[in-house]
């Protein structure tokens, strides 16, 4: 299957194609498929990296990675290196987060404030990739006038690769080097 970022969300959607069964995958200026017509956890679950917004990433599962493997890699390096990085796993627990479902707790519990934090996070950094999405859109004036652009032509001009998942990750924490951060 084929993808187009839309120009105006800037999520992905199925390319069209004739007589095929276009799948699931829908911007968010598109009506979504009922959940009930799809046994899928995450039915429009591809995006573009939320990171370096420059390559496919997510997918159909509630197991799928918000970002790709290169800003993946620059994040597990600054746990490694610095002792911080950010939650990257679509699902809680892929992030370490999680509660026992019989377990009794209370609001003030610190899992259930983890929990909410993580859920405003992941919102946070889907803003986040829709901005740098639209940027770099921006940048190419000549796609100025078009609704969608193959997904195939947007990672051809933004090549995706370790140096701009670093540089995109700094640029999310708003630093010129991560030491800076401690």
């Amino acid at each position: 299957m084929s993808y187009v970022v839309c120009t105006t969300c800037y999520w992905l959607s199925a390319a069209p194609t004739r007589g095929l069964h276009r799948g699931p995958q829908r911007c968010s200026c598109e009506e979504q498929v009922s959940r009930k017509d799809v046994s899928l956890d995450c039915p429009s679950g591809f995006h573009l990296c939320y990171i370096c917004a420059r390559t496919k990433v997510g997918g159909t599962s509630r197991w799928s990675w918000e970002a790709c493997n290169f800003c993946l890699s620059a994040n597990s390096g600054t746990q490694k290196k610095f002792g911080f990085s950010l939650a990257l796993g679509r699902h809680s627990i892929m992030n370490g987060i999680s509660i026992p479902l019989r377990e009794k707790i209370t609001a003030d519990d610190q899992r259930v404030v983890d929990l909410l934090n993580f859920a405003n996070f992941s919102v946070t950094l889907s803003d986040w990739g829709i901005l740098r999405a639209r940027q770099l859109f921006e940048s190419v004036p000549e796609w100025e006038p078009l609704k969608v652009v193959s997904l195939e032509d947007w990672q051809k001009k933004f090549k995706s690769s370790r140096e701009t998942s670093l540089a995109a990750l700094k640029n999310y924490y708003g630093v010129k080097e991560f030491s800076d951060l401690l």
